[in-house]
């Protein structure tokens, strides 16, 4: 008889749609110091919603460390994510060898394979010019995988940088709903209370990556 209902409520969930976006992911948070303040709110979504994350943060990164190490190939092999949140592309910003990058941009799409995945645009930096690599990187990647981070309001920390972590929160907040526009299969309903940030690495700028 509990087989039955259980088997009952499984098929009711699936005709009405309830289970078509559910908990149990496996989501892989990975990129720049841009992290620091989105990994706590995505801490928050993850928890109130039931999924695993993972928090992966290489300071100073640009697209040629992802692209010229075995770091992101590695994560995805030991964390089996069913989803990728990437942030890449600041610290792009004051180069304009752009043909390369995009070289580097799509040897990074390459090692994501089949895994749905978001790429978090670069957010512009005070005294430094648009370089391009944020459209670079739309083009690669296609809109419905780019979040373009120039349409958000940030307010920036003490360093004039990174936004304050209450700032962040509202980025996140802003990509969570941009990813429910853009039919991402993943339950993320609006959290009502604060995790405490887990399973979390982070490298600074003299990391040099796991070589190819």
């Amino acid at each position: 008889m509990k087989r039955f209902l259980n088997v009952l409520i499984l098929s009711f969930g699936l005709c009405c749609g309830v289970m078509a976006q559910g908990s149990g992911e496996r989501i892989l948070l990975i990129g720049d110091s841009m992290l620091d303040g989105l990994c706590r709110r995505l801490q928050d979504y993850a928890d109130a919603n039931g999924h695993y994350l993972r928090t992966f943060i290489w300071y100073g990164a640009t697209t040629r460390h992802w692209a010229t190490t075995k770091d992101m190939a590695f994560q995805i092999a030991k964390e089996r994510p069913t989803l990728i949140v990437f942030s890449c592309g600041s610290n792009d910003l004051g180069y304009y060898d752009l043909q390369r990058r995009e070289g580097y941009v799509k040897t990074i799409i390459a090692t994501f394979g089949k895994v749905p995945y978001v790429w978090v645009g670069p957010t512009m930096l005070r005294g430094v010019k648009d370089n391009g690599i944020g459209g670079i990187i739309c083009r690669n990647t296609g809109e419905n995988h780019f979040f373009d981070t120039t349409k958000v309001h940030l307010v920036r920390g003490k360093d004039g940088i990174h936004p304050t972590f209450a700032s962040a929160a509202q980025w996140m907040d802003k990509i969570v709903e941009w990813m429910k526009v853009n039919g991402y299969r993943i339950k993320l309903d609006r959290p009502t209370k604060k995790s405490t940030l887990r399973n979390y690495e982070t490298h600074n700028p003299k990391y040099k990556g796991m070589p190819l």
